[in-house]
């Protein structure tokens, strides 16, 4: 009689089962990164961040596997080439079934306790969650954002102690030009809610710590300029082989230099480290060898070649305004590159203080905002000066100088950008869509009598805080009303078939020549308008000929319609010699650019002409029109709305004709 061994007491594992456990115990954590790590060497942004540091498997993946390990250790029990007792069989189905039930169990109780907590918990934070070392569990959500608020608020000024050869500067992050934004941030916390955390994992929660690194922005171009300029790391830089002039004649050669410059893939790698743990361990700047990329020999090959690009003067425009730029007087701003071709390049630090000195100052003016409100009688009120502000693009602008440089181009076009004035209104206005400058209109009418300058105000006050709905077309005569001295008008030059004359109301052109100017500024379609029958030069001291609109009421008007989405709010003034008309709306995003003037067809004004009259006493004489030259002038507007059309068609190009009819001395002479 063969004894049954005792069956002993211990749970038993197989091999695999036993290896399984082992390997996950020495298992490292992975890091789950919100973005690549994509380290720039010059000017590309990086931005890093860590969702958390987790198991490398979670608690419900190993559930699993001990299932399936039990199951396979139940399996190679029954060797193949023989049959499983009945009994054996039934007890080892009994026994998975019953881990089975208890693993429902477990789920179902879980289940049901995750419901209640998320309940309770009300969104907070997950229990062990931690933003680098600071512990934000079980947070909600008001608490959680300020305190999250204040971590990165107080990190970024927190100054890092960058050393270079003994050389130690303190240096925040803002400094730096790095960013740690506070919704990217709380988006990463992980939270009590079933749309963010699965079922298994949350039963894992006691066994882990949610331990999250910071998100980071950093821009690597400010970041290496702010310690260049810092540290003077320029003086360390490779230097090329350069000119010099000698006399204003003759270009000399100056010898190229080896240097040092900074390893910026290193800086950022330890920056890294500090960033997502909200550290401030110092971080030593380390350089790496560098070489001219131009020599002497290089420079010898070309000279020629380069002394007459060098030679040849820029001339650099924006608008009707030209500059001069001679770089023979700056060679310290420029440099030299080889590729596949040898070009001039600008030393954008050292230019550009040049540039701003000389050019870019009296160009370059910044946004101011308005306030504009309905009183108690219901009067629009203005209070500010709505102006956009210019600022030159001048990363473009270095770009299109060593373009013009290289290919002999001694005109550039300065470009600008256009910061739009802040515009606050109030909900009343905003309700019909005031909330943007769209337009504005300038003349200017320096040297007029007073009587000319007193109708030129009344004119602009009866249009300012006027609306036009959208889709109505504008009258400049129907809102103008009544020219006549019950409205304060007094009698200045008007011409007029028989000659300039006095007349109520001399003047009123140069408000309506003001507000077309603004309607052409704004892109709308402009349905009626006529030019002067001569030329009138208040009309031509902004801007040139081209854009003056005349008008007399019961004969000429002017006319455009309001194509915008919104209601168009006019405000309307003087300032010293300078009239003003502003257009204020929502912008549906078309462009406008204008170009001209074109002057063709001039024509002499011509002899003396005396036109006898009876009016007059016999030989007596009256002056009715002075001499004015002849001549056409052609504007073009170009309009375009990329939010409509798309970035690739081409801009609508409207022609703006003027003819202007040449005028003698024109005498009247009593019979």
């Amino acid at each position: 009689m063969v004894k049954k061994k005792k069956k002993s007491g211990k749970k038993s594992f197989s091999k695999k089962t036993a290896q399984s456990v082992k390997n996950r115990k020495n298992l490292p954590y992975e890091f789950a990164t919100s973005k690549s790590k994509e380290f720039a060497t010059g000017t590309k942004k990086v931005s890093l961040g860590s969702k958390s540091i987790i198991p490398y498997r979670s608690f419900g993946q190993k559930l699993f596997d001990l299932l399936q390990d039990s199951k396979s250790s139940t399996e190679k029990k029954i060797p193949k080439n023989l049959s499983a007792s009945p009994n054996s069989g039934k007890r080892d189905v009994s026994q998975l079934l019953k881990k089975i039930v208890v693993v429902v169990t477990v789920l179902a109780s879980s289940a049901a306790i995750f419901v209640v907590l998320e309940l309770i918990s009300d969104g907070r934070t997950l229990p062990f969650t931690a933003l680098a070392s600071e512990d934000l569990g079980y947070l909600k959500e008001t608490e959680l954002r300020v305190k999250v608020e204040n971590l990165l608020a107080t990190y970024e000024k927190t100054p890092i102690n960058f050393e270079i050869n003994e050389q130690v500067i303190p240096l925040s992050p803002v400094e730096l030009g790095i960013q740690l934004p506070l919704e990217k941030n709380l988006l990463n916390l992980p939270k009590f809610t079933i749309e963010q955390q699965n079922l298994l994992d949350f039963i894992g929660i006691p066994f882990g710590t949610n331990k999250i690194f910071a998100h980071y922005e950093m821009d690597t171009e400010v970041l290496a300029n702010k310690l260049e300029d810092s540290f003077k790391l320029s003086l360390l830089r490779a230097q090329s082989a350069t000119f010099s002039l000698q006399d204003n004649k003759t270009f000399q050669i100056i010898p190229e230099k080896e240097g040092q410059i900074l390893d910026l893939e290193d800086l950022i790698a330890q920056l890294q480290s500090n960033m997502k743990n909200l550290d401030s361990k110092v971080v030593s700047l380390n350089m790496k060898p560098e070489k001219p990329t131009v020599t002497s020999k290089d420079l010898q090959e070309h000279q020629v070649h380069l002394s007459l690009l060098l030679k040849t003067p820029l001339s650099l425009e924006y608008g009707s305004n030209k500059y001069k730029l001679n770089l023979t007087n700056h060679l310290e701003t420029v440099n030299f590159t080889k590729n596949l071709d040898f070009k001039i390049v600008l030393d954008r630090t050292k230019l550009m203080p040049v540039l701003e000195k000389e050019i870019l100052s009296k160009i370059e003016v910044p946004a101011s905002g308005i306030k504009i409100s309905t009183n108690s009688q219901q009067k629009i009120i203005f209070e500010g000066d709505a102006r956009d502000g210019i600022m030159v693009n001048k990363k473009t602008l270095i770009a299109v100088l060593e373009d013009a440089l290289n290919t002999q181009n001694t005109k550039v076009l300065i470009p600008v950008d256009i910061i739009k004035s802040p515009v606050e209104a109030s909900q009343d206005l905003q309700a019909l869509g005031i909330q943007e400058l769209i337009g504005v209109g300038h003349t200017a009418f320096a040297g007029s009598p007073n009587g000319r300058i007193t109708n030129i105000k009344i004119g602009f006050s009866k249009y300012d805080g006027l609306m036009i709905k959208p889709g109505e077309t504008f009258s400049f005569n129907d809102n103008l009303g009544e020219v006549d001295a019950e409205n304060g008008f007094v009698k200045e030059l008007v011409i007029k078939a028989e000659g300039t004359v006095p007349e109520f109301g001399g003047g009123v052109c140069q408000v309506s020549s003001t507000i077309y100017k603004a309607a052409l500024w704004s892109g709308l379609p402009i349905v009626e308008r006529y030019p002067h029958s001569y030329a009138v030069s208040y009309y031509a001291q902004v801007d040139g000929y081209g854009l003056d609109s005349t008008i007399y009421p019961g004969i000429k008007d002017l006319h455009f319609t309001n194509d915008t989405p919104s209601t168009i709010l006019m405000q309307a003034y003087t300032q010293g010699d300078n009239g003003y008309f502003k257009f204020y709306g929502t912008s549906d995003g078309r462009k406008v650019s204008m170009e001209g003037p074109y002057k063709t067809n001039a024509r002499s004004a011509g002899g003396t002409q005396l036109i006898p009259t009876k009016k007059l006493l016999t030989g007596q004489q009256k002056k009715i029109e002075s001499a004015h030259p002849g001549f056409d002038i052609t504007w073009y507007r170009y309009l375009s709305n990329p939010e409509k059309t798309g970035q690739s068609q081409e801009p609508v190009k409207e022609k703006i004709f003027s003819s202007y009819r040449a005028t003698a001395n024109r005498y009247l002479i009593g019979e």
